[in-house]
């Protein structure tokens, strides 16, 4: 058996805020800039095992700095607080 539902929509974003990790691959130190920043926003860089290794807040900046990170795979998220949009990518150490 089956039943309808009503139908819901979504608000979409097609301007969805962007980052740039820049250098990636890099030697430990890398920097995070976010275009069109509307929000405080967080910065996550979280482990291959999802384990969170650094959080920055960002409040009227769109830049920060990840420093110290040891050889190996992370993953960059980006949250903005109010909206709760996020983005994820792929950031690189090498030794």
């Amino acid at each position: 058996a089956f039943t309808y539902t009503s139908t819901k929509s979504v608000k979409g974003s097609t301007e969805k805020s962007d980052f740039v990790i820049f250098p990636n691959h890099n030697h430990g130190n890398a920097k995070i800039t976010i275009s069109e920043v509307t929000e405080t926003t967080e910065v996550q860089v979280l482990d291959v095992s999802g384990r969170m290794v650094k959080s920055v807040l960002l409040n009227n900046t769109n830049t920060t700095e990840i420093t110290n990170l040891q050889t190996g795979s992370y993953f960059v998220r980006v949250i903005g607080k109010i909206s709760g949009e996020s983005s994820v990518k792929k950031l690189s150490v090498l030794n």
